[in-house]
């Protein structure tokens, strides 16, 4: 069973629904003993770091997701909250990855929406046979 872990984030239904159209069973929960008994755990999410984590500490789930042993994949603001800090709201996160949530600068274009031609600097497997200058489209 997979525990989709429930903290009034954004896109978590959307998430539970790809993973039954995978065949996957998953449960929506803030539940601390559903969370340890899950095989797997996601913290999905679209939302803002400072209510998210606020929400995870009041009910101790901060604690709670640095001691689980299975393994945990974090999905645009989850993955956010295992950062060691974020811009958006200024607020400490988790600290799973010792990395920072920054702003993007002003004169960047957010959201990123569009064809755009990649350069290739490293041609990792999953780019074999794909020519640089490939169109690719990005939502992110």
């Amino acid at each position: 069973m997979i525990a989709l872990l429930k903290y009034n984030a954004g896109n978590i239904q959307s998430v539970q629904n790809a993973l039954t159209h995978l065949g996957y069973e998953s449960i929506v929960t803030d539940d601390k003993e559903e969370l340890l008994a899950a095989e797997k755990v996601i913290i999905p999410g679209v939302g803002q770091a400072r209510s998210a984590m606020k929400y995870l500490a009041e009910r101790g789930l901060d604690k709670l997701i640095l001691s689980l042993r299975q393994p945990v994949l974090g999905i645009c603001l989850g993955l956010h909250l295992m950062c060691h800090w974020s811009d958006e709201g200024s607020v400490k996160c988790l600290g799973i990855f010792d990395a920072a949530v920054k702003k993007f600068p002003p004169f960047d274009k957010v959201p990123h929406m569009g064809w755009n031609k990649i350069t290739i600097h490293k041609r990792p497997p999953v780019l074999a046979g794909i020519p640089d200058g490939s169109y690719f489209y990005f939502v992110h």
